[in-house]
């Protein structure tokens, strides 16, 4: 399932910097809140951006996915 980093640009400093792929549904959810805060998007919108690094189509699907072989926050 891992596909490809994110890369965020910081404002400060106009760097961009990868983040790691996260292996847990909650590494996934701490990714998200580090991408919302640095890039001002909405929470869910970074879910999916996190989520579809990981290679799911979806959030959702991530979360099924982790549910069902018991890596769920």
């Amino acid at each position: 399932m891992i596909s490809s980093p994110i890369h965020i640009r910081s404002a400060q400093s106009n760097e961009t910097r990868s983040l790691p792929i996260p292996t847990t549904l909650e590494g996934l959810k701490r990714q998200a809140v580090q991408l919302r805060k640095q890039s001002g998007c909405k929470h869910m919108a970074a879910l999916e951006m996190v989520a579809r690094s990981m290679g799911f189509r979806t959030y959702a699907a991530a979360k099924r996915h982790f549910d069902q072989i018991g890596g769920a926050a």
